[in-house]
This record gives structure tokens, C-alpha cells and sequence, in this order.
């Protein structure tokens, strides 16, 4: 496997990772998903379909796999990447559900908050967490921007889900700079975070204050 490696890494002028990286999926195509393999040689197919297929299958018994391929392709050449991955994970989820479950562990044990250096004097923050929490945080971020394009804002709503985010972390009072080079003033600062679930501790409820957001006086940006 090794001389395969370096050897179509000198062919294709690629790292040697990459080529491993290609040697896996052919060797995947080939031995666990011939008739994927067979889509994408007439052209039904691309490989990044058949990517998510091999990741998404990885550790799973071969004969499991196999019913998940026979599961999913009928409608991928329809579908997708974004729907043929979301297609897999379900089947992946009926089929192995154990394996499911460990693997859902895994990247949850995983999750991590990233910076990035960006242009201009920006960055960028990634946050890897589980997919309900992201979903939970993103309809905070967008119920407290229509708030407050509601009452006035003129930032768009993108601007207002950075600067909301930016504003509870660091427990901020006052909004990021506005389109008309204002600073909004909080009234009252809260997150109705949608849980609902207690935390353990002495049955506190994971519920927050509403913001309420007012931009009746606004000063200008220092």
C-alpha cells in the first residue's frame, strides 16, 4: 500500500496524502460499492456522492453497507450532495443504528470552538457541536435580529446575528456598530435559548430572559 501511494503520488503530481486519500476511495468503490462505482463510470454519479457514501459506511460491516448503497442509490443521481448525505445518514441511522450511535459519540467528543485570522482586521469563529444545538442557537441568533430589525435597526440581519452572538458572549450591553454608524443601547439583555430541559441543579431551568431591544436613542459609534 505504501509504494501504491508514492507511486501514483509521482504520477499524479499530488501529495502522497492525497493519493492515499484516492487509493482509499477507489479501493472502497471497488471491493464494498461496485454498482456506485458503476453509476459514476456513466456519468449518473460524482465522486463527491460517493465520498459521503464511503465516509458515512466507515467501520460498518460490509454486508450493512451494502444495504445502505442499495438503499440510497436509486434516488442519488436526483438528489445533491447536501440531500444524498442527509439520504445516507438516515439509512446509515435505520441500518446500523449502534454503529450510528458510537459514531455520533465520537464527534460529539470532538466538538470544539476555532479561530481563524480573516482579512481587514476580521476573523473567523467555527464552532463544531451537535447539529440540535446548532439549531437551537442559530433560531436565538435569528429570533433577537428580527427583533431588532423590527424596531428600527438598519444593519442587516446578517450584522445583527454576529454582533447578537458577540454581545452575549462577552455579556455586552450595547450592540455592535449599526449601518448608520450608531451603537443601539440594550434595555434588557436575555437569551430564550428554547431548551427547557433542567440542568441538575436544583432543577434550574434552562430558560433565559427574552431580549428585549430598543433603538429609541442611539449614539455615535466611538
Amino acid at each position: 500500500m505504501h509504494g501504491s501511494r508514492e507511486e501514483i503520488a509521482c504520477v499524479l503530481r499530488v501529495p502522497e496524502p492525497v493519493a492515499e486519500a484516492k487509493l482509499h476511495t477507489a479501493t472502497e468503490l471497488v471491493d464494498r460499492f461496485p454498482a456506485t462505482l458503476a453509476a459514476l463510470r456513466v456519468g449518473n454519479l460524482g465522486l463527491p456522492h460517493a465520498n459521503i457514501l464511503i465516509d458515512a459506511t466507515t467501520g460498518i460491516a460490509d454486508e450493512v453497507a451494502a444495504a445502505v448503497e442499495a438503499r440510497v442509490l436509486p434516488r442519488a443521481a436526483n438528489q445533491t450532495a447536501a440531500a444524498y448525505r442527509r439520504s445516507v445518514a438516515r439509512a446509515v441511522t435505520r441500518l446500523a443504528p449502534q454503529q450510528a450511535e458510537e459514531r455520533h459519540a465520537q464527534a460529539r467528543a470532538e466538538r470544539n470552538v476555532t479561530p481563524r485570522p480573516l482579512p481587514d482586521g476580521m476573523g473567523g469563529l467555527t464552532a463544531v457541536i451537535p447539529a440540535d444545538d446548532l439549531a437551537a442557537v442559530m433560531g436565538v441568533l435569528n429570533r433577537m435580529a428580527k427583533r431588532r430589525l423590527a424596531a428600527g435597526d438598519l444593519r442587516s440581519i446578517g450584522q445583527l446575528r454576529a454582533d447578537t452572538l458577540v454581545d452575549r458572549v462577552l455579556a455586552r450591553t450595547t450592540t455592535g456598530s449599526a449601518a448608520d454608524g450608531s451603537v443601539g443601547r440594550a434595555v434588557a439583555v436575555g437569551v430564550d435559548c428554547g431548551c427547557g430541559a433542567g440542568d441538575g441543579n436544583r432543577g434550574a431551568r434552562a430558560d433565559h430572559r427574552r431580549a428585549v431591544h430598543a433603538h429609541r436613542r442611539r449614539r455615535p459609534a466611538r
